[in-house]
């Protein structure tokens, strides 16, 4: 049996930097190795950080770069 693990795939990520040019590349090769698990049954654990509506949760820089329009937040579920 095997397992993916994908750990914080968030579009942020994306916006800036080295990963920025490879967005696309990266996307798709993601998307592949997660079809090819589906169609083999096999499991996939998507992680990813998640703080409440209020951002209370939240550690202190984070909340310092949301508050100075640095950083958006969107939520998508609270659980």
């Amino acid at each position: 049996a095997k397992l993916l693990l994908v750990i914080d795939m968030q579009e942020d990520f994306f916006q800036r930097g080295r990963l920025a040019d490879k967005r696309i590349e990266f996307t798709r090769s993601l998307n592949a190795l997660v079809h090819a698990f589906r169609r083999e049954n096999q499991k996939i654990i998507w992680v990813r950080q998640v703080f409440k509506e209020d951002l209370s949760d939240t550690y202190l820089a984070l909340d310092n770069r949301v508050k100075n329009g640095l950083f958006k937040v969107l939520v998508v579920a609270s659980y």
